[in-house]
């Protein structure tokens, strides 16, 4: 049950409700724990990604193929019906200043290369998710300032709390 505050002006404002007692100076205190919790928790999220990134290893762009060919020794199996290709053969693809290039690769390079692409794909999620959490943050932050200026100028004008012309 809510009781009437008797004082609706005045500064400090004490609600009773559901058998809680809450004090306030001039705000809606759940919009504003509300908004503090929700930012706190943005903070918290982007602390635990930006701790993530130290985890993250050597990191490499490209990708890993495996090529199977046939060579031109006419009379060699893989000119055989069914054929049975040479192979198989492990290669790195990446852009460098614009231009493809391509390695051969040991299995062993490849799986490193591969455990390094896969790095670099964690890193690039990682950063998209502290993009998304900051532009979440960054929106509240900015929402919340606007309110308080609303409300600064509204003061100032001598206009009741929470009322714009």
């Amino acid at each position: 049950m809510l009781i009437r505050n008797p004082f609706p002006d005045s500064i400090y404002t004490v609600g009773y409700w559901a058998g809680r007692i809450t004090r306030h100076a001039g705000r809606t205190p759940a919009l504003a724990r509300s908004t503090a919790q929700r930012l706190a928790t943005y903070r918290r999220r982007y602390r635990e990604l930006a701790a993530q990134l130290a985890d993250v290893g050597y990191i490499a762009a490209g990708s890993i193929t495996r090529r199977y060919t046939r060579c031109g020794t006419f009379n060699c199996r893989c000119h055989a019906d069914p054929p049975q290709m040479h192979g198989p053969y492990w290669q790195w693809s990446a852009k460098v200043d614009g231009k493809t290039v391509t390695r051969r690769l040991t299995q062993a390079e490849a799986e490193h290369y591969q455990e390094w692409i896969d790095n670099d794909r964690q890193l690039r999620a990682l950063i998209t998710a502290m993009r998304d959490v900051a532009a979440k943050a960054t929106e509240l932050t900015l929402q919340e300032a606007k309110t308080k200026s609303a409300k600064a100028k509204s003061q100032a004008e001598g206009l009741p709390k929470g009322r714009t012309q």
